[in-house]
């Protein structure tokens, strides 16, 4: 999926949805099958944390809490070596998850991930106060983050991109009857 920035031109390896559950498909519009809950959520987990490397220790103690740390240095190694052979195939080792030492990240440029376009326009819309572009970040909001998964590490995200989400809501409402669309006000304000 090509991406115009300037004069650059990129292409996506993988489209991820977070927004209203978790999507991931790639260029041919193929998902991949992760072996396990953990590898996904490992996955969601590094793409909310763009441009970010993680301490690995963080990841072994989000991830594996209740095992002892050989256990867990095991376990996140595993999921490593998994996410790479289903994100990876084809391309060069570290171009989708990049590790060094003591930390591990996702390469965000490589990705199109639909928080990101999310939080882009609703900074955008609610910093000029921008009806048009805050009527795109509604719309671009398509239900909690990560609505399927159900680990303790997700609910402090998913309850920032709802206030973010209501934010822009209530701005768009605030616009709607100002100009006198009570009754769209009042859709806006449902659909939310």
């Amino acid at each position: 999926m090509p991406l115009e920035s300037g004069n650059e031109t990129r292409t996506h390896l993988w489209t991820v949805r977070l927004l209203g559950g978790f999507d991931v498909f790639n260029r041919d519009d193929q998902r991949p099958r992760f072996r396990s809950k953990s590898c996904r959520s490992l996955f969601a987990y590094l793409l909310l944390h763009p441009g970010k490397e993680i301490s690995r220790f963080r990841l072994e103690e989000t991830f594996w809490p209740e095992s002892d740390a050989d256990r867990q240095a095991q376990n996140l190694r595993r999921a490593i070596a998994d996410l790479r052979d289903v994100l990876e195939e084809g391309v060069d080792r570290g171009t989708v998850i990049a590790t060094r030492r003591d930390v591990v990240s996702c390469r965000h440029e490589v990705v199109d991930l639909d928080t990101a376009q999310f939080l882009g326009l609703s900074e955008r819309g609610l910093k000029s106060a921008d009806e048009d572009v805050l009527s795109e970040a509604v719309s671009a909001y398509r239900g909690p983050l990560l609505s399927a998964v159900d680990h303790d590490w997700v609910y402090p995200y998913r309850l920032e991109y709802e206030e973010r989400f209501g934010q822009c809501v209530e701005m768009l409402c605030s616009f709607r009857i100002e100009a006198g669309q009570a009754k769209e006000a009042v859709r806006c304000a449902r659909s939310a």
